[in-house]
């Protein structure tokens, strides 16, 4: 039992709390869901239940005034559809995996026991997303609670990140506006204090001996000071990008930093936490 919420990018889900019952959360990208119809009953039992069908599988829902809901459902989904078309967006699966590692512990990714360490957590993750659903629409519950404190597998941090932030949703629900932002140039005080900074941005990670990891982090930082003015660049802001970075397409870091900037610790970063020298 709970509540279900129906924008013009996405749909979502919130049970209530109940002594009896453990509380689930989800988000559908509508890019993600391929149908929607009646489901005659579920279980001889229940009625009025519409039965969703997605990239990664089907689930239901039992809704109340199932026609004028579903009706609903297929004229939000369609609009989003054309949209997705209209302006060429693909599905992202950019999320990659820097595995080279820090230079100076090179020996960490080659031990043994943290490989093993590594392989243990994927398969805890593997057998949650087989139970509540693959990524991107896995069903957040208490048990996802509880893997997060013993460590996201390296391969899944990037998309992970991603969802239990909702940085993922920002970016679905805006495309080509991080591009936009890239045609625009920050100030010459900021786009200096940037250029200062993207260097000192861990130095000595072998990713970030090349010019082009550099022009990425470059990317992100400048376009989130033309996204916020009143905030513009702070330090610190560049050791943050440079890791989400190792394990994101530059978009995806540019909105999880946005993410992390105005919503996770809004205030943090300001004009008033004193730049480089």
């Amino acid at each position: 039992v709970g509540t279900m919420y129906l924008f013009d990018h996405f749909m979502c889900f919130k049970s209530k709390n109940s002594s009896v019952t453990q509380e689930i959360k989800w988000i559908l990208a509508w890019q993600h869901a391929l149908s929607f119809q009646k489901k005659a009953s579920v279980l001889g039992m229940v009625e009025n239940a519409i039965l969703i069908n997605t990239v990664v599988g089907e689930f239901w829902v039992v809704v109340t005034k199932r026609e004028e809901t579903l009706e609903l459902i297929e004229k939000l989904w369609k609009e989003a559809i054309a949209y997705i078309k209209k302006t060429q967006i693909s599905n992202r699966d950019s999320t990659r995996l820097c595995t080279n590692g820090w230079t100076k512990e090179i020996a960490l990714f080659e031990n043994e026991k943290y490989q093993e360490e590594q392989r243990n957590r994927v398969k805890l993750w593997n057998d949650y997303f087989e139970r509540y659903g693959n990524m991107p629409i896995a069903i957040l519950c208490p048990a996802m609670n509880q893997l997060v404190k013993d460590g996201i597998p390296d391969v899944y941090r990037g998309k992970m990140w991603q969802i239990l932030s909702g940085s993922i949703h920002k970016l679905e629900s805006k495309p080509n506006y991080y591009k936009g932002l890239l045609r625009r140039k920050p100030t010459e005080e900021v786009q200096d204090e940037i250029d200062k900074d993207i260097r000192r941005s861990l130095p000595d990670h072998p990713h970030y001996q090349t010019e082009e990891a550099l022009e990425s982090l470059r990317n992100i930082l400048s376009a989130y000071s033309v996204r916020a003015p009143n905030i513009g660049y702070c330090q610190a802001m560049n050791v943050v990008g440079a890791t989400l970075l190792l394990y994101m397409s530059e978009e995806e870091a540019f909105w999880l930093l946005c993410t992390i900037c105005e919503d996770i610790a809004p205030d943090y970063y300001c004009k008033k936490l004193i730049g480089s020298i």
